[in-house]
């Protein structure tokens, strides 16, 4: 039983390594806090934020839960609006 897991895990071997030096990612995006970004970043930050409010919805979001069903008010969903923005699909997804 050992002898056959090891030949199992030995074959396996090229496979995972190959799996792990494909999957590399070409062009990694770095996290930054508010407080680091410089103003011209912070005012680029912005920009694009109200560029999205412009943009109408695709009308792609689907809702996964029957927003309907909800009668206690703290737990209410909102209905979706698609007359919204492309900022309104991004945040209620």
């Amino acid at each position: 039983m050992k002898l056959t897991a090891a030949i199992s895990f030995v074959a396996l071997l090229p496979v995972f390594s190959y799996a792990q030096d494909t999957n590399k990612c070409p062009s990694l995006e770095v996290r930054k806090e508010w407080r680091s970004f410089t103003k011209a970043e912070r005012k680029a930050w912005i920009d694009a934020n109200n560029c999205l409010n412009k943009k109408p919805s695709k009308g792609k979001l689907k809702l996964e839960v029957d927003t309907s069903s909800y009668n206690n008010p703290a737990f209410h969903i909102p209905p979706y609006n698609a007359s919204g923005s492309h900022y309104d699909d991004l945040v209620y997804a």
